[in-house]
Parts: C-alpha cells; sequence; structure tokens
C-alpha cells in the first residue's frame, strides 16, 4: 500500500504480508484496487494497483488530489457517500467517472465501502475497493438491449430480476426470485413493487422502495442500494440491489430495472471473521469471478483459491487446495485440457500475460464456460514460482451468443429458402411521417389520403426494403437483391397504391398485421397478381421492422376465372339444350306439314311458293337449334375415323361460295396427318362458322388460310401456357388478314350471342357453336388476334389410334319402300305424331299411334301380329323411351327401335355421343329422312 507515510499498512500484521502480496497481484490482474480512509487521522492509504488503475502517480497522494481525477459531475455524489458512510457507519457502493491521468481516457469505477467501528459504534475507518467496469458497462448495455428477446435466460438467470414500469408496477419477474422467496409469480406481476410480499409487513421500507424506484428514473446509471426484505417462511434477508432506468431513444423511460443479490449469509460470514480477514474477504468478495494462485504443473495444484471458486465449480476452496479432492486439471473438459496447457505454455514462453476461454466440469457435472487472465510469478532466480490469475464465469453469455447465432442462422435458412417470397422491410420513416401527420391535426386518414392521393405515394418512398429471398427475385425476375433493394416503387403498379393505400391505414391505425390480395409488378412490367400479408414486429419497443410475405397467385386468378366462365357457359349450354329441344318439336310439325302440303299442291298454285318460304324459314330456324345443341355440347352426334385433310378438301368448292370472290382463300395441309375421331358433319360447321366468321371480318379485299398439322404439348409447355392440355393433336388453322381483335374482347368471342357486327349481321352463336363442338370431341381451341393485325383460330383435335380412316359416303341412294311392316309410333307431342303417322302411312306401313307410354305397353299386349318397329320419342311423361323399349322388348323379341327427340336424353347419349347400335333421328326431320330412318332401323 502506499499513502503519505509509505509502508504503512493498517491492520498488516508480518503473518499476513504473503496474504496481502497475493492480494496485491490479484488486484493487478482483475483491474481491482482499493484504498483505506483514517477517519480519525484522516489519512488516506491507497493500493499500488489502485492507482495504477486510476491513473496517478505512485507518490503519496491526498484525497483531495484523488478527488480531481474524478468527473466533475461525479464528484459531490462521491463526497457525499463517503461523508455519508462515516455519519451512519453504513456500507455503501457507489459508481462514479475517473479520467487517467495518463491517457486521458474516461473510466467507470465501482467502489464498495466497508465502515470501521470502534466499541461505541463510531466510524473510525472506511475501507474501499475499486473496480474498473468501463467494459462491463459496455456489455451491460448491450445486455440490456437484448432483454426481452432473451427472456428464458431472464428466468435462468441465478438473480432476482424484476422488470417495472414505470410507476412501479411489476411487469415480469424471474424464476430464481420467485423459487428462493418462495412466492408465486401472482404475489408479484400487476401489483406495486414496494406492496408485493417482501415488504408488505415491513412498512418502514415501502416507502424507502417507492423513493428508489423514483430516484432511478432521475438518474442515467444504476442506483445502487442495500435492500432489507422478508421471504415466505417470515425470515428477513438482506441483499445488494440496483435499480436501473431503461430508455428509449428518445430518452424516455420505458422500463425500471430491478435487481438484486442476496447478501444474508454473507454478511453473516464477515461478521465472523477477523479484522484482517474481513478486509481480504471483502475485496475479493467483491470480484466478479474466481481468484487463485496455482503451480505450473500438469495437474494445476492449486495453492489459493477464492471463495467464489464453490459458485463457479461447486467444491469449496479446501477441497481444491493441494488436490484435496480434486485438482483444476480434472475441473477441465477432457477435449479442453491439452488446448488449455498449450496455450498458456506458450505465452509463458515469451513471458505474457496468458487469456483463453475453455469448459469446466462441476461437481454437479454440469458444464461451464469460463474466461481465465493469469500471468506468471518468477522467483529471484527468473525460475516460475507459480502462477496467478481470475477466473470468470462466461457461461450465460456464451450461451446468450450461440442462442442468438443459431436464431439468426434458422431465420436466414428460413428466410432464404421460404418457398413465399418474403421482403424485410424498414418502416421507421414511415411511422415518423404518420406521427408527423398526427401532429398537423390529421385524424381521418382516409378522408386524408382520399383528398391528397399524391400522398400515397409519397408514403411507398419512406419504406425501404433491407433484403428479400430468392423466391423474391424469382417472382419479380430479378437477377440479384440489389435490383430490389430500396424503396417498392420499382415493383408497384397504378393498382398497388390502392392496395398500398388500405395497408398505410391499418398501420396507423394501430394494427400490426394486414392482409390483402394486390397486384405487383416484375422489372419488365409484367402484372402479377399476389395475396400479401404483412407482419409488423412488435415485441421490441418502437420497432419498425416489417416481414412482407408475397404469394403469386396470378395462376389461380386466371384459373378462377377461366372456372367462373366454364360455368357460366354451361348455365347458358343447359338453357340452349332446353330450348331447343322444346324448339326442334315445334319445327319438326312445321316441316314436316309443310313438305306434305307441298306434295299435294301443284308449283303452279299460288300457296306453292308461299309454303316455299315457310319451309325456307323453318329450315333456317332448325339450324339455329343445331347450333344451339353444338353448343350445349348435346348435339346427337356421330363420330368416326377420318382424315381431317380429306374433309376439309371436300369443302373447298363450297366455302369460296360463303366468303365471296373478293377474298383468296389459301389450303395448306400437313403432310402425313393424323386421324381424328369427330362427326364430319361437326368438321363443316367448323369451317363454315370460321370461314364466315373471318370474311366478316375483313373490309374489302383479304385472305383466309387454312392449315393443318400435328402437334404434340408436354407438361412444361402447359404449366406456362393456360388453356392448353398435354398430349398429341392435330391442328386445324383458320387465319384471317382482317381487322383483328382488341385483347378485351378475345375473352368474350366465345359466349354466346356476343357479337361485334351491327343488328341483323349475325345471331352470336357461330363461335358457340364451334367452342362447343371443340369441347364435345375432347379438343381445345386458342385464338390470337391483335388490332388491324388479323385473326387466327387454332383448334386441336386429340390424334386417333388403331382404327382405319372410313371414306366419305356418297349421296344417299333412294329410299327403299315398304314391305308393310307394322309401326307402334309413341310421341307425347301430339301434332309430331300425327306428322310421322301420316309419312309413314304415306309410305306404306301399318301405324299404331299413341301418346302415352302405358297405352303403348296395352297396345302392344293386346296387338294379334307382331310389331316389327317401335319408333318413339325418348323424353316423355312417366316413362321415357329407353324403359318403354326395354319393358317391350320380351313381347317382341325381334322388335326394332327407333328413337327421336329434339333433345337427347342420357339413356341413349353419353357426353352428348350415341351408344353404338343405337337408331336414331333428330328433330326437327323431313319426311325423306324419316322414311330412310325407319328402313335403315328394320334392315339392321
Amino acid at each position: 500500500m502506499s499513502n503519505g507515510h509509505p509502508g504503512n499498512s493498517p491492520g498488516n500484521s508480518p503473518g499476513n504480508a504473503d496474504k496481502f502480496a497475493l492480494l496485491q497481484q490479484v488486484e493487478r490482474l482483475a483491474n481491482v484496487g482499493g484504498w483505506y480512509w483514517d477517519i480519525v487521522a484522516d489519512d488516506w492509504i491507497f493500493s499500488d494497483n489502485c492507482l495504477h488503475l486510476l491513473g496517478s502517480p505512485a507518490l503519496p497522494l491526498t484525497f483531495a488530489e484523488f478527488l480531481a481525477n474524478v468527473h466533475p459531475d461525479d464528484q459531490s455524489g462521491m463526497q457525499d457517500a463517503y461523508d455519508k458512510a462515516a455519519a451512519d457507519c453504513h456500507d455503501f457502493t457507489i459508481e462514479f467517472r475517473m479520467v487517467h491521468r495518463t491517457t486521458a481516457e474516461e473510466r467507470h469505477i465501482r467502489s464498495c465501502g466497508r465502515v470501521v467501528t470502534n466499541s461505541e459504534g463510531n466510524a473510525t475507518g472506511l475501507y474501499c475497493s475499486a473496480q474498473d467496469i468501463t467494459e462491463q458497462m459496455r456489455v451491460d448495455t448491450s445486455s440490456r438491449e437484448n432483454e426481452v428477446r432473451f427472456q428464458a435466460v431472464f428466468n435462468q438467470h441465478y438473480q432476482f430480476l424484476a422488470i417495472l414500469s414505470p410507476d412501479g408496477r411489476v411487469l415480469e419477474i424471474n424464476e430464481f426470485a420467485l423459487k428462493s422467496q418462495g412466492h408465486k409469480r401472482e404475489d408479484y406481476v400487476g401489483h406495486l413493487f414496494w406492496e408485493s410480499p417482501a415488504w408488505r409487513s415491513l412498512p418502514e421500507w415501502q416507502d424507502l422502495v417507492r423513493e428508489r424506484i423514483a430516484q432511478a428514473q432521475t438518474m442515467h446509471k444504476p442506483l445502487l442500494v442495500e435492500d432489507v426484505y422478508r421471504i415466505a417462511d417470515g425470515t428477513t434477508r438482506s441483499a445488494d440491489a440496483a435499480y436501473t432506468a431503461i430508455r428509449d431513444n428518445s430518452g424516455q423511460v420505458v422500463y425500471v430495472l430491478a435487481q438484486a443479490n442476496d447478501t444474508t449469509q454473507r454478511k453473516l460470514t464477515e461478521e465472523a471473521l477477523s479484522d484482517n480477514q474481513r478486509k481480504l474477504e471483502t475485496l475479493l468478495g467483491n470480484l466478479p469471478g474466481v481468484a487463485y494462485r496455482i503451480k505450473n504443473d500438469a495437474r494445476w495444484t492449486v495453492e489459493f483459491i477464492s471463495d467464489a471458486s464453490f459458485a463457479l465449480t461447486g467444491y469449496q476452496p479446501k477441497d481444491l487446495v493441494d488436490n484435496a479432492v480434486i485438482s483444476w486439471a480434472d475441473l477441465i473438459h477432457p477435449e479442453d485440457r491439452q488446448m488449455v496447457w498449450d496455450t498458456v505454455q506458450d505465452q509463458l514462453q515469451s513471458h505474457q500475460v496468458f487469456e483463453l476461454s475453455y469448459r469446466i466440469i462441476g461437481a454437479d457435472r454440469q458444464i461451464k464456460w469460463v474466461w481465465e487472465k493469469g500471468r506468471a510469478i518468477y522467483d529471484k532466480d527468473g525460475q516460475i514460482e507459480a502462477l496467478e490469475g481470475f477466473i470468470n464465469d462466461i457461461t450465460e453469455n456464451k450461451q446468450i451468443r450461440e442462442l442468438l447465432a443459431v436464431s439468426e442462422l434458422r431465420f436466414k435458412e428460413l428466410f432464404d429458402n421460404s418457398p413465399v417470397p418474403l421482403w424485410e422491410e424498414d418502416f421507421g420513416e414511415l411511422f415518423e411521417y404518420l406521427a408527423v401527420l398526427r401532429q398537423d391535426g390529421v385524424e381521418n386518414f382516409r378522408a386524408y389520403f382520399d383528398n391528397h392521393p399524391s400522398e400515397v405515394a409519397k408514403c411507398a418512398q419512406k419504406i425501404h426494403v433491407l433484403n428479400v429471398n430468392q423466391e423474391t427475385l424469382r417472382l419479380h425476375k430479378a437477377r440479384s437483391q440489389d435490383e430490389l433493394l430500396g424503396n417498392l416503387e420499382k415493383v408497384f403498379t397504378a393498382k398497388s397504391l390502392d392496395i398500398f393505400k388500405e395497408e398505410v391505414i391499418a398501420l396507423a391505425s394501430g394494427r400490426s398485421v394486414f392482409e390483402s390480395e394486390g397486384e405487383v409488378q416484375t422489372l419488365d412490367g409484367e402484372p402479377r397478381q399476389v395475396f400479401l400479408k404483412l407482419t409488423i414486429d412488435k415485441r421490441q419497443p418502437d420497432s419498425a421492422r416489417g416481414l412482407l410475405a408475397t404469394m403469386d397467385i396470378t395462376d389461380r386468378k386466371e384459373i378462377e376465372a377461366q372456372l367462373r366462365q366454364s360455368q357460366k357457359m354451361e348455365s347458358v349450354g343447359r338453357l340452349a339444350g332446353g330450348v331447343a329441344h322444346d324448339y326442334n318439336n315445334a319445327l319438326s310439325v312445321i316441316i314436316g306439314f309443310t313438305e306434305l302440303a307441298l306434295v299435294d299442291i301443284k308449283s303452279t298454285d299460288p300457296m306453292y311458293e308461299d309454303l316455299n318460304k315457310v319451309l325456307s324459314a323453318a329450315e333456317r330456324a332448325a339450324a339455329i337449334t343445331r347450333q344451339l345443341l353444338a353448343y350445349a355440347r348435346k348435339q346427337p352426334i356421330t363420330p368416326r375415323v377420318l382424315d381431317l385433310n380429306a374433309n376439309v378438301a371436300s369443302m373447298l368448292k363450297m366455302l369460296p361460295r360463303l366468303i365471296g370472290e373478293d377474298i383468296d382463300l389459301v389450303w395448306c395441309p400437313a403432310g402425313n396427318l393424323e386421324s381424328v375421331r369427330i362427326d364430319p358433319t361437326q368438321v363443316d360447321q367448323i369451317l363454315a362458322n370460321l370461314c364466315v366468321n373471318a370474311r366478316d371480318a375483313i373490309d374489302g379485299v383479304g385472305k383466309i388460310t387454312i392449315e393443318t398439322q400435328n402437334v404434340v404439348f408436354d407438361l412444361a409447355y402447359c404449366a406456362e401456357h393456360p388453356g392448353f392440355t398435354p398430349g398429341e393433336f392435330v391442328m386445324l388453322a383458320i387465319s384471317d388478314d382482317g381487322c383483328g381483335m382488341e385483347q378485351e374482347l378475345l375473352s368474350n368471342v366465345f359466349e354466346p350471342f356476343f357479337t361485334t357486327k351491327g343488328v341483323d349481321k349475325g345471331t352470336g352463336l357461330g363461335l358457340a357453336t364451334v367452342f362447343g363442338i371443340v369441347k364435345q370431341n375432347l379438343g381445345f381451341i386458342n385464338v390470337y388476334s391483335e388490332p388491324d393485325e388479323g385473326t387466327t383460330f387454332k383448334i386441336y383435335l386429340p390424334q386417333h389410334e388403331g382404327e382405319d380412316v372410313r371414306p366419305l359416303k356418297n349421296a344417299p341412294a333412294p329410299v327403299k319402300p315398304s314391305r308393310g311392316e307394322t309401326v307402334l309410333l309413341v310421341e307425347d307431342e301430339l301434332a309430331i305424331m300425327n306428322l310421322v303417322r301420316m309419312i309413314l302411312e304415306k309410305q306404306g306401313y301399318c301405324v299404331l299411334s299413341t301418346d302415352r307410354p302405358e297405352e303403348a305397353l296395352r297396345i302392344a299386349d293386346t296387338h294379334d301380329g307382331k310389331i316389327h318397329l317401335l319408333v318413339t320419342d325418348v323424353i316423355m311423361p312417366k316413362m321415357n323411351g329407353r324403359e318403354l323399349q326395354e319393358r317391350m322388348q320380351p313381347l317382341y323379341p325381334d322388335m326394332k327401335t327407333l328413337f327421336m327427340s329434339g333433345y337427347t336424353a342420357n339413356v341413349i347419349v353419353r357426353h352428348g355421343v350415341l351408344d353404338e347400335g343405337v337408331n336414331f333421328i333428330p328433330k326437327p326431320f323431313s319426311p325423306d329422312g324419316l322414311a330412310r330412318a325407319v328402313r335403315q332401323a328394320l334392315e339392321d
């Protein structure tokens, strides 16, 4: 020790000389010093390391000289603490800032003092320690910023910890505090701290605790005090406590952290020690770790170790000294022993201080991480006499770092590899701007943005993109993050701002989660529909970080639109089919009786021309019903395998008459074209409708091109081209060089009754009919068009395998005459029944007729003779035609059947295609057509 009287060390007896020498070495390694104030003589004694620590010269130093190096703001507080301790005979702990005399660096010092009293209880001396806590304070500051994130560590901390609101209400308390006091969480949380069980029965302490909480909020450093409190079993205990104000970025106090270490046992122990022992234990007890002196041998034999070894290792000092129970080498984790030995020896060879971290295994077999700093002590011959140093438990800090590293790694992996596009964004500037708007009087943000639309774009500029994952780069077609980092404007469209406005309004109202559907764009300007979810992290006070997840739903939206369109078309199809059924019945009567009348009237009769006009109008109406049925995909058809090139070629003579002489018709057939399976008449309908549609798109002279080709689509191609189906197809394309169409019109071209033509220029069923035929034959159709660039319709029909192509039939042969066969006619429409009976009787058949199926069964049962043919409608009340046939078949096993209908029932038609071997004639029909169908049915 050094003072105004060199060599004078109070209470220093020769027997303790070694201990004090060791103490000075420990002080230097741990950056700890001490001094003694003889109050009676007003004499100050400073240890050598204390002078070194404070930057004072190793010369006699007065308190005034020492105080001059203390930061001006802390001098009065330090002086008051010493004066109060001398006056009240109370121990104390204070912190102050010291300006190092040599380096001029500002350092934070913690000083603990203990008062020495005489037999009358008056203070005669004051022992103080000085510890450089600059680095510790930096660590503490960093730790406070992460307190919320590491709540698990908070609960496992072996120290009383409580987080208080500024008004002193307990917000959180750790598990150690509850276990050590024997109380429950609800006894503290939500209650005022001074009204908790610790002071409920100590009213004199309640006001003091309340005052300390208030005082701590006026300070920018911890308020260090000693507390007395009572635990659940009624025992009164003491503790070193600290009240620390936690502030936000604006300096506003948001929490008060109450910390306490129970000092009851330590005080009892200290009181039992001798005066000199108490001095030594006070200094060593204030060290935040273990001081030691060991031999530089293979077992690191301990010569001395401080009492803190028990908290660190679970072994008492006496268990470690001279390896009585276990050696320090055995405490070191087996995997770290060689590393510790090699590191220390390397540093000793160069006469340097050694510093390292490693693991130890305590008495409870728990592994802890320790940090050690030490140096060699040499004898007069320069040989290593011992190693002296300091060991501190860094397990908690190590675990925090590891947990943080693992957490950050997991987040990064999840973020980068997520299949959902993710954005990490900074909303700080936006929140600040919204706060400014509130200060300016904005209360209704929706009304404000409606009246100031430019402000929405301004808000978008205040959100900064910090990070994006790989899926986000893919969605926006970006090559690197740099193309997206910054603000969001580069991926916004005009529609994006509408949704963004709702997002800003939600954030302004205090919501932390926002979900919606919206539109964004790729870097090359392609719009994409997305579902977005924004989450603002509110776990940290005043957090401004947000995580935005966006899911590309463009394809889903297109599929939904296609589904809605399909449902609409299906509904219209059902309506069209129903209308066509009833309409065909009426047309059958009109056409049939008109043709019969024409047979009986001379061509010179004035009525003859009128009847021809009626017949022509009826046939045009029948053509419309066929289009309706084709659109509804319920047109009765007879598909067969054919060569599409041959069928198109057979239409080439007729098509010029449909399109006119001013339009050039070009035919480009593909070689080796695969066959398809379709009704030939439907091919004619497709060609006629599309060529007429192309003709109407051409103003004056133009060209229509018809092409065929074999095509194959794989899954990858279809995935990128909505509407396409994978497989092998035959393509039929009809192109024109007409006016073309806007993109908005293309989505409606196949809807029934939709037309861009003038009044009386078309029914709007032509393209709908083509669409129905293609779908009925399991194909698909696409249209390509641009204004003034013409239009191309491409029809894809499945290629057929296995059956040879049948040649086209020649013109029908004359109807064979009747052989007097008996026909049973069943038709619930009386007009049609009478018409059919008249036609068949003129052909020479014996006709039995009825309008009711049950009456037909009675006729069949009572008829004397054969019934060669049953001619029946498909849909009738109480019993359909199929059921009637099945019930009559046992009576007349050789009886043939001819079905007729204006609408095909599922009993004979599946998916719009007749069952093989079923005879069917659709309504309306001509007398010749009926006679031919009856003859064919009888001869099958």
